[in-house]
Parts: C-alpha cells; sequence; structure tokens
C-alpha cells in the first residue's frame, strides 16, 4: 500500500501563514480509517511542545514549506508493509 502526503518529515509549516508560528513536522501516521495525522513541534519559554494534527485541519490553518523554504508542496510516500 502507497499512501501519499502533501508534506514530509522535516518540512516547515507556518500556522496561519505567520513566521511566529513557525512548527516542524517530525512525524506522520495514517490510520486505518486512511486519515493522515501529522506531529507538529515549536519551541515557547524553553519548553519543546509538540501537537498532532490532522491533514484536513492542517490545511485550513497552514502555508508549508518544504526544509529550504521553498513555498508549495513536497509529496512524500509512504510504504506500509
Amino acid at each position: 500500500m502507497t499512501i501519499t502526503t502533501k508534506i514530509s518529515i522535516g518540512d516547515t509549516v507556518l500556522l496561519f501563514g505567520d513566521p511566529k508560528w513557525k512548527t516542524v513536522c517530525t512525524a506522520i501516521t495514517v490510520r486505518a480509517s486512511g486519515q493522515i495525522e501529522y506531529l507538529l513541534e515549536w519551541g515557547k519559554d524553553d519548553e519543546l511542545r509538540e501537537e498532532w494534527i490532522t491533514a484536513e485541519r492542517l490545511e485550513c490553518l497552514s502555508k508549508i514549506f518544504t526544509p529550504n523554504n521553498q513555498q508549495g508542496f513536497n509529496q512524500c510516500e509512504l510504504r506500509l508493509t
């Protein structure tokens, strides 16, 4: 089974398109239902914070950038064995 995601691990995600809300995708999971979730991490108050967010919610709240800061979507292929 091959699943294509719109972002890859290591991509920078700007929530609300605001540089103050810069996060990094550090993990991707696919539920049995096919729902894709991304783990976003960021630093705040000298602490590392993280949150799992669905692909649908992420598309509504963010602009996605590849690690070299080029705007767009980076296709990531996950192979489940």
